[in-house]
């Protein structure tokens, strides 16, 4: 699988999961466990790699967390439930914020709407729900057709939906400020458009996105929408959309 990245972007980054310790209490938040890396060629493309080589990508742990130390990365990637099983993020956050106005790209993958470790888990106001999306064939439409993150660098289309696996996404955010912006909506039957799934603020120099999206379920699946809207949305303002290349199917 190879998608491309924003022609700006210049690090390799690391998608991570469960941030779980074995001990003899049982199961403690502390670490991550990396279940997909990529890699960024010299041609901006960027590259699956499967059988765990994992040794090229860099493992940030949550107590080094500083806006001075993140600065490096073109994209921060918080995994699944983080913000209920990882108390030190509660303390981590004005460093996330501020790594974010200076101009990196914070993704947020989703939480449970109970058990928060902080009510403050994006710069602006956003509450989250339990709303998703079950049936991974409901229809999807874009709410918002001209933003970047459905241009750059690749042309995302109703194509790139096709053949996602068990669900479209879950705790979607229900209540968010307007600064944000609502990318896509989609229900199940007999429901109301849900429009939380993927939502993306400007903060500063960088860009805040909250996510509900199951891309952990449809990156190890290899659905390639999936990794081809997961791209756009790391390289979000690294590079212009001039510089991109129509990556069609």
């Amino acid at each position: 699988l190879v998608f491309r990245l924003g022609s700006d972007v210049t690090k390799y980054f690391v998608i991570t999961n469960r941030i779980t310790k074995r001990s003899g209490k049982g199961t403690t938040p502390i670490w991550t466990i990396i279940t997909s890396v990529f890699v960024l060629e010299e041609s901006n493309d960027i590259r699956l790699l499967k059988g765990g080589d994992h040794t090229c990508c860099p493992y940030i742990d949550p107590e080094s967390i500083s806006a001075e130390s993140l600065d490096k990365f073109d994209a921060v990637v918080i995994g699944i439930r983080a913000y209920n099983t990882l108390d030190i993020l509660k303390y981590k956050q004005p460093a996330l914020f501020e790594y974010v106005n200076r101009g990196g790209n914070l993704v947020i993958q989703y939480n449970t709407s109970r058990g928060l470790v902080t009510d403050e888990l994006a710069p602006y106001n956003l509450k989250l729900s339990r709303d998703r999306v079950t049936d991974e064939h409901s229809k999807i439409t874009f709410l918002a057709p001209d933003h970047p993150v459905l241009h750059y660098p690749n042309k995302i289309t109703a194509e790139d939906f096709e053949g996602w696996v068990q669900e479209r996404g879950l705790y979607f955010p229900d209540e968010w400020a307007k600064e944000f912006t609502s990318i896509l909506a989609m229900n199940d039957k007999g429901e109301t458009p849900k429009k939380g799934s993927l939502l993306i603020a400007p903060y500063g120099k960088g860009n805040y996105i909250y996510t509900g999206l199951s891309f952990f379920r449809e990156f190890p699946a290899g659905v390639p929408g999936a990794f081809r809207l997961f791209a756009n949305i790391l390289s979000l303002g690294k590079g212009t959309p001039s510089a991109a290349t129509n990556n069609s199917k």
